[in-house]
């Protein structure tokens, strides 16, 4: 499972997504060498997807294969954008493909 800071969550509070919408952290692979990399989108959420809520709203679905592979991580605001920071000595922060494509209210 993922951690989500509470600063991370009230940024994640005040993006728009369209109607029946979900923002999602998903695992995309890259356009230039096939590579996987993290993304934020808009799109269905899926059954089995960590669900993230602030304010009594859900704000982030994680998907699955993410939530698998970044265990134990935590989504933080790092220099003014989101970031996965990994766990340990040697932690590393990891920037999603994109911030947002999606406008604030």
């Amino acid at each position: 499972m993922i951690r989500i800071s509470d600063e991370a969550k009230r940024l994640l509070g005040t993006l728009w997504s369209p109607d029946s919408d979900v923002l999602r952290l998903v695992l995309r692979s890259s356009e230039v060498d096939g590579a996987r990399e993290l993304a934020f989108g808009h799109g269905r959420g899926k059954g089995a997807d960590q669900i993230v809520q602030h304010g009594g709203r859900q704000v982030l679905r994680i998907d699955r294969s993410v939530s698998r592979g970044f265990d134990g991580s935590t989504v933080e605001v790092v220099d003014g954008t989101l970031g996965v920071v990994q766990p340990g000595p040697d932690s590393q922060t990891t920037a999603p493909a994109f911030s947002f494509t999606g406008r604030q209210k």
